[in-house]
């Protein structure tokens, strides 16, 4: 199984309720014990010990990524549930989470699933957010689409069974525990069973669009070495000299380094124009345009603060201008740049597209391997055949 991706759904929670205490049909089978979740879950607190505040990566915090948290004080008892999918939105299992998104509960699922199955990748919410969220040095190294072997696994296939669970939740949070845990269950059996049924007729229309993406980027990309003058060799050059600068960039920009800042400066500029261009190709609306705004006003300020650090540090001949001269500039010329210098951003959209080229052609390979039997979640299947609820 090439990967899994897990995270939470906050609206599958479910109210207190007073009463007498029933019997589960499928304790276990789909969503897991709660005895069993908070058992793992205090080993993990007495072996780590808990670091206070978010996590960070770099200047972010996530609130969705903490190590500790306290219950909730509104009238509930779970606060959501926290499931695992294959990379064909295959459901595996699930369990009810009632501190939040903590990182013990994928831990959870992670370790059972790898009791059953064989995983290469396993996604979570909070590390997809380099993908996109972040700096462009997060993006190089972290991005699911630059890992070797990913294929075109998205991670976030969970987001289409959230949808479905959703609407279930509308009736289950009022619910007693044992109903809710039933009805769910029956629930995501049905959705397998549909998912099962069609799966040869995904897996096959997947192969031949994968197959179409294939022959176009591969022209694409000869079409860009003739405009850019430069072989496939010298094109895997601007792939290394990518990754290597993303590997050497600093996190922050209050370093005294010259050549860190000039890094920062140049994935900042890059970032910049990035987001511009998804502004108005991506969004519709100004309603969802203003927090991108913000964003790209928040990396401008950055920006000047890195040059304002730089141009200290260096003659006023090896000064850098002002930040939006800077981005005025299609391809901007910094003072450490040589004649025969290739810009990054160049560098870059070549970086983009040999990756999506690699991963193209590992994600027909993938396809053809999961046209075998595919180690679906049979344990769901089996244990709602031994008993009917109608029963």
């Amino acid at each position: 199984m090439v990967a899994v991706s897990l995270d939470g759904n906050r609206k599958m929670y479910r109210f207190n309720r007073q009463g007498a205490v029933e019997c589960l049909y499928f304790e276990g089978t789909f969503i897991a014990k709660d005895t069993d979740v908070e058992g793992f879950v205090q080993r993990i607190r007495d072996k780590v010990k808990p670091a206070p505040g978010h996590p960070s990566c770099g200047k972010s915090n996530f609130k969705a990524g903490r190590e500790a948290t306290r219950k909730s004080e509104a009238r509930l008892d779970e606060e959501g549930m926290m499931t695992s999918v294959c990379r064909h939105c295959i459901l595996f299992s699930g369990l009810n989470m009632f501190r939040g998104e903590i990182f013990a509960y994928p831990l959870y699922l992670q370790q059972d699933l790898g009791k059953e199955h064989k995983i290469e990748f396993v996604c979570t919410d909070v590390m997809l957010m380099h993908a996109k969220g972040h700096s462009t040095k997060c993006e190089v190294e972290w991005s699911g689409r630059n890992q070797e072997g990913a294929g075109l696994t998205v991670g976030e296939e969970v987001e289409a069974v959230n949808s479905y669970l959703s609407r279930v939740a509308t009736t289950t949070k009022y619910m007693s525990k044992a109903r809710r845990t039933d009805m769910i269950t029956i629930h995501a059996r049905g959705w397998n069973l549909r998912k099962k049924q069609n799966l040869h007729r995904y897996l096959s229309q997947r192969y031949v669009k994968t197959k179409k993406r294939t022959d176009e980027m591969d022209k694409d990309i000869q079409n860009l070495q003739t405009k850019l003058q430069t072989t496939e060799e010298g094109m895997k050059q601007w792939v290394k000299e990518v990754e290597e600068w993303a590997a050497s960039s600093p996190k922050s920009t209050n370093c005294q380094d010259q050549q860190g800042l000039q890094r920062v400066m140049e994935g900042l500029a890059l970032k910049i124009k990035q987001r511009k261009i998804e502004l108005y190709r991506t969004i519709d609306n100004n309603k969802d345009r203003k927090p991108k705004r913000d964003i790209i006003a928040k990396n401008k300020r950055k920006l000047e603060e890195a040059i304002a650090v730089y141009n200290n540090l260096v003659p006023d001949t090896e000064a850098v201008d002002t930040a939006d001269a800077v981005l005025s500039q299609d391809f901007p010329i910094w003072p450490w740049d040589s004649a025969s210098t290739v810009p990054l951003e160049t560098k870059k959209m070549a970086f983009d597209k040999v990756m999506l080229l690699s991963r193209l052609r590992e994600e027909d390979g993938i396809l053809i391997r999961d046209e075998e039997p595919l180690p679906l979640p049979d344990r769901i299947f089996q244990s709602c055949a031994k008993r009917d609820p109608a029963d």
